[in-house]
């Protein structure tokens, strides 16, 4: 509320004096835990890398996805075709920062605080994978989990991201119409 004092002068000048934004300011979109002093060790950002898309990561991830539609449609007694992926046309990795990983503990919050670091755990990962399915031709976008001390590929998410017109109209759930290719299809 300090900015409320001195509203000449602007948000850049404001912050060499303040630990974080008015409220009356806008939040930028790439602002950084730097930003909010938020320290390294307690920021959850993750950074996202493209990785190969023919790595064994991608392809078990894009596989997760479509056994997971597969599943899914699994109810409704075979009217929709059993899906495959047909290409990966994207493929990611987000991971914690570094010191996420490493941080033990804190000791001293208020006065002298240091921080403890270890040794780097193996991270989870999450892979952001978008991916066509044959038959159909349908993009998928998914978000996998992969617990690297199970080796298991968890599906976060799916969202469709190509129309699917009436490809999938031998089926009545709106939840399902999205990965639905009906075995018959109807002539246009």
């Amino acid at each position: 509320m300090i900015h409320l004092l001195d509203l000449n002068k602007s948000p850049s000048e404001r912050s060499k004096y303040t630990m974080g934004l008015s409220l009356l300011d806008e939040i930028p979109a790439n602002r950084s835990c730097a930003d909010a002093n938020i320290l390294p060790h307690w920021c959850p950002c993750q950074t996202f890398e493209n990785i190969l898309l023919n790595s064994s990561e991608a392809v078990n991830a894009s596989q997760a996805i479509v056994n997971d539609i597969n599943s899914q449609l699994a109810a409704y007694g075979g009217i929709c075709e059993i899906l495959e992926v047909g290409e990966i046309m994207d493929a990611r990795v987000g991971q914690a920062n570094d010191l996420v990983l490493r941080f033990v503990k804190h000791e001293n919050v208020v006065v002298n605080r240091t921080v403890i670091y270890g040794d780097r755990v193996k991270p989870i990962a999450d892979y952001m994978i978008t991916l066509v399915t044959k038959p159909g031709n349908a993009v998928f976008e998914g978000t996998v989990r992969h617990d690297p001390a199970s080796d298991n590929y968890h599906v976060l998410g799916i969202s469709r991201i190509s129309l699917y017109g009436k490809t999938s109209w031998c089926i009545d759930s709106q939840k399902m119409k999205i990965f639905c290719y009906c075995k018959v299809q109807k002539e246009s």
